[in-house]
């Protein structure tokens, strides 16, 4: 296993950070980030979420991931939250 740069995990929390965090709340845990990594962190977590929603609403699915996706954007805005 390679082992990632602290800058190269930053990297893919931002593009894609449930790669790296299990809740919104583990970026707000994080010690190796700043308040403005974190802050973008979440944005990036809630714009992907936000993505999910729309999509979903579009394709008038059975409703499953839109309560995922939801919920997690509750659990988003709440760690944002925190950080304020």
């Amino acid at each position: 296993m390679a082992i990632r740069s602290s800058k190269n995990v930053l990297e893919l929390a931002m593009r894609n950070p449930s790669r790296i965090y299990r809740t919104p709340m583990d970026v707000v845990r994080d010690d190796r980030t700043t308040l403005e990594e974190k802050q973008k962190i979440l944005k990036n977590w809630e714009l992907d979420q936000q993505r999910l929603l729309d999509s979903d609403a579009e394709n008038m699915g059975d409703g499953m991931p839109s309560g995922r996706a939801a919920k997690m954007l509750q659990d988003i805005s709440n760690a944002k939250e925190v950080l304020e």
